[in-house]
C-alpha cells in the first residue's frame, strides 16, 4: 500500500512539480505580453525548486551553491545602497539619479 508507507508524498510533489514546470513553460511563451514577468517567474522557480527538493530530497544539495550566491548578491547590492558607492556592474551610486 502506497499511502500507507507515506511515499504517496513523493507522488504528490512530482505532479505539482509538473504542473509547476507547466506554469514556467506557458508564462514563458507570453513573457512579454506580462507586465510582472520577472516577480511570476520568480515565484513559480521557487515553488518548482522546492517541490523539487521535497520530491527527491538529495536535491536540496543542489540549492545550496545558488543560495549562497544569491545571498551574496543580495548583500553587494546591500552593502553598495548604504555606503552610495558605485556598483561594479552598473556605475551608479545606490541613490537615484
Amino acid at each position: 500500500n502506497i499511502v500507507a508507507k507515506g511515499e504517496n508524498l513523493i507522488y504528490v510533489c512530482g505532479i505539482i512539480a509538473a504542473a509547476a514546470l507547466a506554469m514556467q513553460v506557458a508564462i514563458s511563451q507570453v513573457r512579454h505580453k506580462i507586465r510582472y514577468f520577472r516577480q511570476m517567474h520568480r515565484f513559480f522557480a521557487v515553488v518548482l525548486l522546492l517541490v523539487a527538493a521535497a520530491h527527491w530530497w538529495p536535491f536540496t544539495f543542489f540549492l545550496i551553491p545558488a543560495t549562497g550566491v544569491h545571498a551574496t548578491s543580495v548583500a553587494i547590492k546591500q552593502f553598495v545602497a548604504q555606503q552610495e558607492l558605485p556598483h561594479p556592474a552598473t556605475g551608479h551610486t545606490g541613490k537615484a539619479l
